[in-house]
């Protein structure tokens, strides 16, 4: 039998914070249903330039309610005030790229290649979309889907997470507010058991989910069965390669920054530190003086850089990680345990020494963990970079960048980035390969992931067929 109610706990004073239903499955059926009509009847059949209309008047909104906004993720989740406020600030970047381009790249497309009259390619909304989002990121997560969808024409049923509830209905309400039509953008919380109800539905054309490998296993599995489009985001171990030329005092900033932003529970944090052997006792002594600095607090303190992990059970699991890697023959150099104060939190945790067979080498470790591991050479740091069943993102710290380009081309993953952390932003393909998922976020793709690119062939002579 599926669950009624769920709370949501605030892993800073770990009181629960608020209670909410379930929506039933006849719930979900009843938005399918609204959904439905207003693609038919209202969203699929509007240019698109008026589509974007509506986009840019939800960054507005956002915009204004910024501050408010902001606070929620702190509260549901322990995103530090000033990372939920650039969260915003990446969600109204990502409303006003698709507010003012979309019409531009959803554009007919010409084949020349044809003799004898013209053909070309229409993109065309497929229809109602299913989105099931996770809690890291409680508001672009939900944006950077919605926005290249809602402008490309299709409708939206958003499946967030339980336990960042009330970010997701806060951004219900600033499309709701921007005059979205009823029923092109809907909120829903039912049991994952459910899911299939709406993913069997004919009238759902495509799904797409941010989450865990199993997760995403389970949802390639049902749009498979039903044949559905998918688009599929499952997280990563990504690489963060140290050559000998690199910075060093650059390469240490991004280390922590693309380590410990949001706590370590980031799909593309770089969760293994790659570093040859000529420099890696200098980058491990860097980086141990740089962890120390991190100023860990209250997640509404606008000076707090580090918060505690979004839960209980987060928590737990990446103790267990920590453990098991310092069992397995890890040096622990500092943290690895859980703060003695009230609150969810993880001291940020140094490993040397990491090795094959330790969860740091092996595993996702969604939390606070700086892993690094010595290679003799460039190639031996590609092929440690390569040996993970994951592919989202890399990052590469080299001053020769002819040179870090090669090593670019042979790294197995969906994106490589060079001297910055990996990151992401609304002009930018965003996904992996591997276990990693496949389909792409963001840019101009993002509008073609769930478009019928449909071709129209017009022929001027007689022909024998």
């Amino acid at each position: 039998m599926s669950k009624s109610t769920f709370k949501i706990t605030n892993p800073y004073t770990e009181q629960i914070e608020k209670e909410y239903p379930y929506h039933t499955v006849e719930d979900s059926l009843q938005m399918l249903d609204k959904a439905h009509e207003a693609f038919h009847s209202v969203w699929k059949n509007k240019e698109v330039s008026d589509r974007e209309k509506f986009l840019i008047k939800a960054a507005d909104i956002l915009q204004s309610r910024k501050a408010e906004i902001a606070k929620l993720a702190g509260i549901e989740m322990g995103k530090p005030l000033t990372s939920s406020e650039s969260e915003i600030d990446y969600c109204i970047q990502i409303l006003k790229y698709y507010g003012e381009n979309s019409a531009r790249f959803l554009k007919n497309q010409s084949v020349p290649e044809i003799e004898h009259g013209e053909a070309y390619l229409t993109h065309e909304p497929l229809g109602v979309l299913l989105s099931v989002q996770p809690w890291n990121f409680p508001f672009s997560q939900l944006i950077r889907f919605a926005a290249p969808n809602i402008a490309a024409g299709n409708t939206v049923l958003m499946k967030p997470t339980t336990s960042v509830y009330q970010c997701a209905l806060a951004i219900q309400k600033v499309f709701d507010d921007a005059g979205l039509p009823d029923g092109v953008y809907n909120t829903f919380v039912i049991d994952t058991d459910e899911i299939e109800a709406l993913v069997s539905n004919k009238r759902v054309r495509g799904v797409m989910l941010t989450g865990s490998e199993k997760a995403g296993a389970s949802i390639a599995a049902l749009a498979g069965k039903y044949i559905k489009k998918s688009v599929l985001e499952l997280g990563g171990s990504d690489p963060f390669i140290v050559l000998e030329n690199a910075d060093l005092d650059k390469a240490t900033k991004g280390i922590i920054q693309g380590r410990l932003e949001n706590s370590g529970q980031v799909c593309t944090s770089s969760k293994r530190i790659i570093v040859v052997e000529s420099v890696y006792e200098e980058i491990k002594e860097k980086v141990k003086e740089a962890i120390a600095k991190v100023k860990i607090g209250d997640p509404l303190d606008p000076e707090t850089e580090f918060g505690p992990m979004s839960s209980e059970a987060q928590m737990d699991t990446v103790l267990k990680q920590i453990k098991q890697t310092k069992e397995n023959g890890g040096t622990l150099i500092s943290g690895g345990t859980r703060l003695d104060q009230t609150g969810f939190f993880i001291a940020p945790t140094l490993f040397s020494d990491v090795k094959k067979g330790q969860p740091a080498y092996d595993e996702e470790i969604f939390g606070p963990v700086i892993s690094l591991i010595k290679v003799k050479d460039d190639e031996e740091a590609v092929k440690v970079a390569n040996d993970s069943h994951f592919g989202l993102g890399s990052t590469i710290f080299c001053e020769d960048i002819s040179h870090a380009k090669q090593i670019a081309k042979q790294i197995d993953a969906g994106m490589v980035f060079i001297n910055r952390p990996t990151t992401s932003s609304p002009q930018l393909p965003f996904g992996g390969v591997k276990n990693s998922g496949y389909g792409r976020e963001l840019s101009w793709l993002a509008l073609t992931e769930f478009s019928n690119q449909k071709l129209v062939r017009v022929s001027n002579i007689d022909a024998d067929y």
